[in-house]
């Protein structure tokens, strides 16, 4: 509780498993980082029978990267984002989502990331928090940093004149350079190079990978520009929503649905690599026998496509 009050409250989770059926065995690594920007406890060390009391609001943001041993360089990092608030006012609401603009808006054109929401009739929105999800492709960003000199990545990142200090241009250099050993060590074993070695420089490249994105992603400094100035639009995608901004009264007197409904953003850049983990789980799952559903008919036609909150449309799912 007291790492929790001090806003330092991490985690850090490493899974390595493997999967087997009757003709393939899928081989999975993922790698997860979280912090937890807003501090508090659930009661005060004094019970004045007042809960949540030093509960604070703030930005939290988990990072992980999902790798196919199989197809190592197609993983996929991903950032999501929360943004959590007890209760907003109006003014509070606009600037929020000011700050979200800044964070998530597309460098290349002149529109927001979220509108302007409608008035609602009565004041304050309560429960408000804002969700965004930051892809990226791995392969384009394995591909960057394999394919330029680490000095002429820097030298990219100054040009967006972000405001970077010492302390983190020393960490985005550490990161670059500790994913290009991890892509050497790598290139070296050859992709289709198996046992303890070849897993060992697969887990590297994965954790240097998901360090890099961290260092170059910063909420409360330049949210995506370092990585759109290094990957572009085809390098990654971003979607969010922000919930607790429709018209209510009360939350606990509406409909379970609206405590539901979200106020998404526009969405912007292209994901071309589905998550491996999450791809399984959707599709190539085992289907067990069940006398209720053939075996033959599409899991699509059971689920359907996944949803985002894309503008645009919906995200397939590809070939494996």
């Amino acid at each position: 509780q007291l790492l929790y009050l001090l806003n330092h409250d991490r985690k850090n989770d490493t899974t390595d498993f493997s999967i087997e059926s009757d003709d393939y065995e899928y081989k999975f690594f993922t790698k997860a980082r979280s912090k937890r920007g807003y501090a508090g406890i659930e009661k005060t060390i004094l019970d004045l029978g007042t809960p949540n009391s030093v509960i604070r609001e703030g930005t939290s943001k988990r990072l992980m990267v999902e790798m196919d041993r199989s197809n190592t360089r197609s993983f996929v990092v991903w950032i999501d984002v929360f943004d959590y608030y007890r209760s907003l006012k109006r003014k509070g609401v606009l600037s929020l989502l000011e700050r979200l603009n800044k964070r998530y808006s597309n460098p290349n054109e002149d529109g927001d990331f979220f509108p302007v929401p409608p008035m609602a009739s009565e004041e304050p929105y309560k429960r408000v928090y804002a969700n965004a999800r930051i892809y990226v492709n791995g392969d384009k960003l394995l591909q960057l940093v394999q394919n330029t000199e680490p000095k002429n990545l820097l030298n990219q990142l100054k040009a967006s004149k972000q405001p970077m200090s010492f302390r983190d241009k020393r960490k985005i250099k550490a990161a670059i350079h500790a994913m290009s050993k991890a892509i050497e060590v790598l290139n070296k074993l050859g992709d289709n190079a198996k046992g303890k070695m070849a897993d060992a420089a697969q887990d590297r490249l994965a954790i240097a990978a998901l360090k890099l994105v961290n260092s170059l992603y910063q909420s409360n400094k330049w949210g995506v520009n370092l990585l759109h100035q290094l990957l572009g639009e085809d390098g990654m995608m971003i979607v969010g929503e922000v919930y607790g901004i429709h018209e209510r009264s009360n939350m606990l007197q509406d409909p379970d649905w609206v405590s539901r409904l979200r106020f998404a953003g526009k969405s912007w850049g292209k994901l071309t690599n589905v998550a491996p983990v999450s791809r399984f789980v959707r599709v190539d799952q085992p289907t067990p026998a069940n006398e209720h559903a053939l075996l033959d008919i599409p899991f699509e036609r059971f689920l359907g496509n996944i949803v985002t909150g894309y503008s645009g449309g919906w995200v397939g799912l590809g070939n494996r």
